[in-house]
């Protein structure tokens, strides 16, 4: 029997097929460009009653074209593609690459990335595409090591290029490309390490001979008393039996659209495992992960879901520095020289997270815990007691949220970094609960000139005491490069001691992979 379809399951390519044969014959005499095409999130009240009864009738599923004509769309996997081709054929890039006197065999590459905001006055949209040098075939070549003296800069739009970028000489005197400088590149990839990988490093191997507990019908998951629906958004990217789950693994897999409104299927980009970090059963967990690459880095989101009913959530960064050329010599204090003539930047991760929730019903009160001494020497003779005093959250601006130390913004008030990211200058904001705020800076943010969204919302003065609230986390960390973390002790070795490590792979670890019809409910 199949599967009954839910409200919240992702979009289907046929649901996506569906919807670009609508909007294709609305605009017959238009060109008309896929940015996204997705399920839309149903309004709450409409739902509320579904999820609370889902069990007695089928989903009613909503559809909902909306047309911004004043705000710009978001970047695609088909903007990169294309920008990136256009960029490394243009004649004006070409004529820079030819000063470089590249050796032969050696090609240049670009990572394209989505331009900042400069003043209030900017209305092209625009991407930078940083160069680099490639000196071989292998696809796991570090090019990060060996950036160009020069980016461009596109019109998204348009695809013409505006300017070139040139590094700077000698205090503010901007240089002109001459002759690359060889150096070597610093390489993680088997085949063009000095020395092999290591030999001693001994298998580890996740066994579950009865199978996982949890149990999966359709895209419902049941696990240890909790039942719920993992839903990707359009950021999640493929993962590797082996290598990013352990064990017994179930994956989801999800869809996206192209510009031409073509599906393309997404396999595997949800994994799910079990794991248990000693024998006290409460310590079982139900991981569910996704990751996340933006240009040079990857984000790993983990939520963890226990026995004693606490979830747990991990974001965890990897991937590479991004770089570039510096000349040799020269130290800035914004940034860390990884190898000679190539610079890392220093720079923020800052992160939000929103928490709608329905603890208990859907009025809930958001309270923070504060440890205050016991009380009179009546109470506390001894003076050696403390107790817990809650302050309830009234205005906008139960389960303990517990969180690690964390980094904010350290930007200056004024700039449009700033202004653009007010989520991130607060750890804790609460608001009440409105349709279409789901996005802490707003939806639409490359370029943008001011925050749209918690910054806004916080101002209305909602009353948030017993309603529908959410509230929303910030979060974040300073990254200081360093020469052991360009591809991590502290500025002691010249490169990433760990280099050698072998690859985790499916041929060592022989996780297992579920099938959709292993577990049926």
């Amino acid at each position: 029997m199949a599967p009954t379809k839910h409200s919240l399951d992702p979009i289907t390519p046929t649901k996506i097929t569906q919807t670009v044969e609508i909007l294709r014959a609305k605009y017959l005499d238009q060109k008309v460009r896929f940015k996204l095409v997705d399920i839309y999130d149903c309004p709450k009240a409409d739902i509320i009653p579904y999820l609370e009864t889902e069990r007695l009738g089928n989903p009613h599923f909503l559809y909902k074209t909306r047309v911004n004509v004043t705000a710009g769309d978001r970047m695609d996997f088909d903007d990169w593609s294309e920008i990136e081709h256009d960029c490394n054929t243009h004649p004006d890039v070409l004529k820079e690459i030819e000063l470089l006197k590249l050796p032969k065999g050696a090609r240049i590459v670009n990572d394209p990335w989505a331009y900042g905001t400069d003043d209030s006055a900017g209305r092209r949209r625009l991407l930078q595409c940083y160069m680099y040098i490639v000196l071989n075939d292998d696809p796991e070549s570090n090019h990060y090591s060996l950036p160009a003296p020069f980016s461009s800069v596109f019109d998204a739009i348009t695809k013409e290029p505006l300017w070139i970028d040139h590094r700077l000489g000698d205090g503010n005197e901007v240089e002109t490309t001459t002759p690359w400088d060889p150096v070597n590149a610093v390489e993680c990839s088997a085949n063009l390490l000095k020395d092999p990988f290591q030999t001693d490093l001994k298998p580890l191997q996740v066994q579950q001979p009865q199978g996982p507990s949890f149990e999966v019908g359709g895209r419902n998951v049941v696990w240890q008393k909790w039942s719920f629906r993992p839903r990707r958004r359009r950021a999640g990217d493929d993962v590797e039996l082996g290598c990013d789950c352990l064990g017994a693994t179930k994956y989801f897999d999800g869809y996206r659209t192209t510009a031409d409104g073509d599906v393309v299927a997404m396999p595997n980009v949800v994994c799910m495992h079990e794991t248990g970090t000693t024998s006290v059963v409460r310590n079982s967990q139900l991981i569910v992960q996704c990751t996340a690459t933006l240009a040079n880095y990857e984000y790993n989101f983990a939520f963890m879901l226990d026995q004693a009913a606490a979830i747990h959530f991990e974001l965890r960064a990897t991937g590479i520095v991004s770089t570039m050329s510096i000349r040799k010599g020269v130290k800035v204090p914004w940034g860390t020289n990884v190898a000679p003539g190539v610079m890392a930047a220093k720079y923020q991760h800052l992160f939000n997270i929103r928490v709608d929730p329905a603890i208990d019903g859907h009025a809930n009160t958001v309270a923070y815990e504060s440890h205050v001494p016991a009380g009179s020497e009546d109470e506390d003779p001894f003076r050696c007691a403390f107790k817990i005093a809650e302050t309830t959250v009234t205005k906008a601006g139960g389960y303990a949220l517990d969180v690690d130390k964390t980094r904010y913004d350290d930007m200056k008030p004024n700039t449009f970094n700033a202004k653009r990211a007010l989520f991130a200058s607060k750890p804790i904001w609460v608001t009440r609960y409105q349709d279409d705020e789901l996005f802490a800076a707003g939806e639409f943010t490359n370029q943008s000139k001011a925050d749209t969204g918690l910054g806004v919302w916080a101002t209305r003065d909602d009353d948030v005491k017993d309603t529908d609230v959410v509230l929303w986390h910030s979060f974040g960390w300073n990254h200081v490069p360093r020469p052991e973390g360009s591809p991590k002790p502290s500025s002691f070795f010249t490169q990433n001691p760990s280099n050698d490590v072998p690859r985790s792979s499916q041929a060592i670890n022989k996780s297992t992979l579920v099938e959709a019809s292993c577990h049926k409910l």
